[in-house]
C-alpha cells in the first residue's frame, strides 16, 4: 500500500512541474493589469468586473490550493515580517468587514462592502503569489525585468496620448467587456493633455511609473549589452513620461522614488542617474518648454487649486466620521462616492476600515519598505543587492501617492502597490534562505521541495 501511495505522490509532482511557476503567472498578470484599458470590464459585475481584480481573486485561491499540497511548512528563517503584516492586514479587514455587516448598514453600502472585501482577497492574492511564486534569485530577476519592461511600455502609450492629444486606447474593444467610463478624451491641464496610458485616469498611471522607475534603473545599471540598451531606454521613458504627465502628485512620487536612489548607491550610480534626468529634463525643455515651465507654476498654485482644496476641506468630514466607528471603522467601500470623494486613500482608510485598519496598512507599508534594506546586506551579488534599495524606493513612492487619491479604488494603482509589496517579500526570503530553500509554485523547479 505504501508502495502504490509513494508511485502516486511521484506522479502528482510529476504533473506538477509541468505547471507555470509564480513568475509565469504574474507575467500574465501585468497583460490583463497593463495592456486592457482599465475602464474595460465585465459590465454585469460592476465594480468587481475589472479583469485585475478577477485574475487576483483566482491568484488567491490557486495560492491556497497550492499551500494545501505542501505536506511541510515553507522553509523560511527566520519569519518574513511582509507575510505576518499581510496576516494582519487582512484580519483588520475581515473585522471591519464583520462589524459593518452586523450593525444597521444602509442597503446602498451592502453591495460595495461585499465587493470591497472582494478587492481585498484580490490584492492580498496577488501580493502572496509574488512573495512565494519566485523559486530562484534568476526567476526572481525576470519578473523584476519584465515589471521594468511593463513601466516603461505604459510610459511610451503615454507620452504618444501626449504628443497627439488623443486617448489611443478608446479604439480598444473585447468582447464581453464594457467601458465603465467615458475614455474618449484626455484630461487637459496648464493646456497640455494628462496622459493615463491604459489607466483609469492620470494619478494612477503616476503610480505605476514612478514604481517601477527605480526597479528599471537599478537593473540598468547592472546589465550590459542589448539588455542595459532596453533597460536604459525603458529608464528613459519612464522619467519622460512622468516629466510630461502635467500632474504635482506625479513629480512627488517620482522624488520619492528617486531619493532613496541617491541617498545608498555608489557615486558612480548616483552621477549616472543625476546624467539621466538633467539630459532627459533639458531635452524635454527644448521639445516642450512650457512642460517644465508649468512645473513650477503647478506647486505654486496649489493653494488655490480645487483638487488641494478638496482635500483639506475633508479633515472636519473625517473626524467627525471617525469618531462614530474609531476601531474597525464603518467598512471598507462604504464610504460611497455620492457621499464624499476623500482624495486621501489613508483618511479614506481611517474613516472605512478605523484605527485598526489604517495601522495596519501602515504597519505593511513600513514593513515591504524597510525590509528589504536589512535583508539587502545577505545578498549574494551587487545585483541582489541594489534590488533591495529599488524595493524600498518603489514602495516609498507608492506610498507617497496614497497621501494624494484614493489609490485603492483603481485596479491598477491597488494591483501594483500590492504587487511591490509581494516582491518585497519575496526578497526577503530568496536572500535569507533556509537550508533547504523551498518555495512555493515552484513549478518546473528540481531543486525546490513541493512535497515532503
Amino acid at each position: 500500500m505504501s508502495l502504490v501511495a509513494s508511485r502516486a505522490r511521484q506522479l502528482s509532482a510529476a504533473a506538477f512541474k509541468i505547471l507555470p511557476d509564480g513568475v509565469t503567472i504574474l507575467t500574465l498578470y501585468f497583460i490583463v493589469l497593463y495592456a486592457i484599458p482599465s475602464t474595460l470590464r465585465i459590465g454585469a459585475l460592476g465594480t468587481l468586473g475589472s479583469l485585475g481584480t478577477i485574475f487576483g481573486l483566482g491568484a488567491l485561491v490557486w495560492w491556497f490550493w497550492f499551500r494545501a499540497q505542501l505536506g511541510h511548512p515553507i522553509d523560511e528563517a527566520p519569519r518574513n515580517p511582509i507575510r505576518l503584516g499581510l496576516l494582519l492586514f487582512t484580519g483588520a479587514m475581515l473585522l471591519s468587514y464583520i462589524a459593518a455587516m452586523t450593525r444597521a448598514l444602509p442597503v446602498a453600502e451592502i453591495s460595495p462592502a461585499d465587493t470591497g472585501l472582494l478587492r481585498v482577497g484580490a490584492m492580498v492574492g496577488i501580493a502572496v503569489i509574488a512573495l512565494d511564486g519566485p523559486p530562484t534569485e534568476d526567476r526572481f530577476l525576470a519578473i523584476i525585468r519584465r515589471f521594468a519592461l511593463a513601466g516603461g511600455l505604459i510610459a511610451l502609450l503615454g507620452i504618444a496620448q501626449f504628443m497627439t492629444n488623443l486617448p489611443l486606447v478608446d479604439q480598444i474593444t473585447l468582447p464581453g467587456l464594457s467601458a465603465n467610463s467615458d475614455y474618449s478624451s484626455l484630461d487637459l491641464r496648464g493646456g497640455f493633455a494628462r496622459p493615463a496610458a491604459t489607466s483609469a485616469h492620470p494619478l494612477e498611471y503616476a503610480v505605476i511609473l514612478s514604481m517601477t522607475l527605480p526597479l528599471a534603473i537599478v537593473y540598468a545599471l547592472h546589465s550590459r549589452g542589448s539588455r542595459a540598451v532596453l533597460l536604459w531606454t525603458m529608464s528613459a521613458l519612464i522619467l519622460v513620461g512622468v516629466l510630461l504627465s502635467s500632474s504635482r502628485s506625479a513629480y512627488i512620487g517620482l522624488a520619492a522614488a528617486l531619493a532613496p536612489l541617491l541617498l545608498a548607491l555608489g557615486p558612480g550610480a548616483r552621477r549616472l542617474i543625476l546624467t539621466l534626468i538633467l539630459a532627459l529634463g533639458g531635452l524635454t525643455y527644448l521639445i516642450v518648454p512650457r512642460v517644465i515651465t508649468n512645473l513650477r507654476f503647478l506647486f505654486e498654485s496649489i493653494g488655490n487649486d480645487a483638487s488641494a482644496a478638496s482635500r483639506t476641506s475633508s479633515y472636519a468630514l473625517v473626524e467627525s466620521m471617525f469618531a462614530n466607528f474609531p476601531v474597525t471603522g464603518r467598512g471598507f467601500s462604504t464610504l460611497l462616492p455620492a457621499y464624499r470623494i476623500l482624495d486621501n486613500q489613508y483618511l479614506l482608510f481611517l474613516v472605512e476600515t478605523g484605527a485598526l485598519g489604517l495601522l495596519t496598512l501602515i504597519g505593511l507599508l513600513a514593513a515591504s519598505a524597510f525590509t528589504p534594506l536589512g535583508a539587502r546586506r545577505r545578498s549574494h551579488t551587487p545585483l541582489m543587492n541594489d534590488i533591495g534599495v529599488a524595493l524600498t524606493a518603489s514602495l516609498l513612492a507608492g506610498a507617497s501617492l496614497l497621501a494624494l487619491f484614493d489609490a485603492l479604488s483603481f485596479p491598477q494603482a491597488a494591483g501594483t502597490l500590492f504587487l511591490v509589496i509581494g516582491l518585497s517579500g519575496a526578497y526577503r526570503r530568496l536572500v535569507t534562505p533556509a537550508e533547504p530553500a523551498a518555495s512555493l509554485l515552484a513549478g518546473g523547479s528540481s531543486t525546490l521541495r513541493m512535497y515532503p
